[in-house]
């Protein structure tokens, strides 16, 4: 089966100090706003296509992802106040290899963010609430990379590694996560990783161990 050739428009992500986080990046799925509305959008989009059980995968050829980023850094992710970070992702499958690889930058960052609101507001796809949560964001300096990425099928493994300067705080990424594909022709595609299961992320922030997770969203 060809990979169909698909051409997108895509913004540059524009990063500004603001409440609401303010973000400006054009996907394949549409345009987000803000922070609060790249986690809602880009949750339901992957949520959505795999629910509908029509996915199918190109056995040659490559897509380009693009989307959303975020994560979560701090002592636990489940509770007390975490460093949150996102940004703007892209992901490049190589379908005939069964390769994929990708980057995260143009990062946008806040502090003192609850983990346990955080949770229920996203979960809750509560837009509003989610922007409540996150407060305000700043640009920040720092990339990530997913690098070693292997599809088999649906699913794909790949490595990730990054160093992010938050607000003069060193938060170190690395370790191995997963991803899966969904929808037609390998519509749109997640990547995920956490410190909360073993052999997957690991970070530091300022050297000292933490807990953390990546989520990381694209559509072709």
């Amino acid at each position: 089966m060809k990979t169909r050739t698909i051409v997108r428009a895509h913004a540059a992500l524009v990063v500004c100090l603001a409440v609401s986080g303010c973000l400006n990046t054009t996907t394949a799925g549409g345009s987000y706003n803000s922070v609060a509305e790249l986690i809602v959008s880009s949750n339901s989009a992957f949520a959505e296509a795999h629910a509908a059980g029509n996915t199918t995968i190109p056995d040659t050829g490559s897509a380009t992802f693009k989307g959303g980023a975020y994560g979560l850094v701090g002592d636990t992710i489940t509770s007390g106040d975490a460093s949150m970070f996102a940004g703007e992702a892209m992901l490049m499958a190589n379908f005939g290899a069964g390769t994929i690889s990708g980057t995260v930058t143009n990062l946008v960052g806040a502090q003192n963010v609850s983990a346990a609101e955080f949770w229920a507001a996203s979960g809750a796809q509560n837009e509003a609430e989610v922007e409540r949560v996150i407060g305000t964001t700043q640009s920040i300096d720092g990339e990530i990379e997913v690098t070693n990425g292997r599809i088999t099928g649906e699913l794909y493994a790949a490595d990730i590694a990054g160093t992010i300067d938050h607000f003069g705080k060193e938060i170190v990424l690395g370790g191995t996560g997963r991803g899966s594909f969904a929808g037609p022709d390998a519509a749109t595609t997640s990547f995920y990783t956490t410190t909360s299961t073993a052999g997957l992320l690991t970070v530091t922030q300022d050297g000292s161990a933490k807990a953390g997770i990546v989520r990381i969203y694209g559509e072709r």
